[in-house]
């Protein structure tokens, strides 16, 4: 149905997205673990497929590679967004330092007027 597409397609990836975000805003050097763990679940994914295709005969595996090469999914905008969102935050982390990354999540969007308060007193970092 149209309610259960819309849901799949556009609103459960975008509230991932907008919790991401939440996550980085808060700490940004959780940035750099979101990453990892996107990483980890990419390679897990792949190392799966190659246990899946080892365990094939040679037949059934060259069917598969064939279909699988017509039916080559393109990754919709949504995720690729989100890999993005974290690709930054991750290079924003890196940026900042872990000091940086104190002082953002601390400042960082804390009045409901949103922004950073770029008046707001720091502390000295040796």
């Amino acid at each position: 149905s149209f309610s259960k597409d819309a849901n799949e397609l556009l609103l459960h990836p975008i509230e991932r997205m907008i919790a991401k975000m939440e996550t980085i805003k808060d700490n940004p050097l959780e940035a750099m673990r979101l990453g990892d763990l996107e990483y980890r679940r990419e390679e897990v994914e792949q190392a799966r497929k190659k246990d899946v295709l080892a365990k094939m005969s040679r037949l059934k595996r060259l069917l598969f590679q064939y279909q699988y090469m017509k039916v080559v999914k393109e990754p919709m905008e949504t995720v690729l967004l989100e890999k993005t969102i974290i690709k930054l935050g991750g290079l924003l982390a890196l940026g900042f330092g872990e000091a940086g990354a104190e002082i953002v999540g601390r400042f960082a969007g804390t009045s409901p007027g949103a922004g950073i308060r770029e008046n707001a007193l720091g502390t000295l970092v040796d």
